[in-house]
């Protein structure tokens, strides 16, 4: 996953997202985001990321916090396929109370 797009709904206490991005040539892949308050769209709560087979890919941490009229989201975690940290970043915007959309793209992390 280099850089895209992901589009939110509210289900309950889960954010289903879905993500069209640069590695699967915008195919969509799947994300879940479990425990999420209903009216809030600003928190930390773990995420995992499937390709578009269903296999898991990610797994970690979303973290949405106020940016102005926006969100500043960062997902942290795991890349699955080689067990190495990643860390992608973006703004976000809430269409209305149960949906959100938002662009990423990968942060390089320092090599330790």
């Amino acid at each position: 996953m280099i850089a895209g797009i992901v589009f939110y709904r509210r289900q309950g206490a889960e954010l289903i997202g879905r993500w069209s991005h640069e590695r699967f040539v915008g195919k969509l892949a799947d994300e879940r985001v479990t425990g999420v308050e209903a009216g809030s769209f600003t928190g930390t709560w773990p995420v995992e990321i499937f390709d578009p087979e269903g296999n898991a890919m990610f797994t970690g941490h979303l973290e949405s916090v106020p940016f102005g009229e926006s969100l500043k989201l960062s997902w942290r975690g795991t890349l699955l396929a080689d067990g190495k940290p990643a860390l992608f970043e973006g703004i976000g915007c809430a269409m209305d109370s149960d949906t959100l959309c938002a662009s990423f793209e990968r942060v390089q992390l320092p090599k330790e």
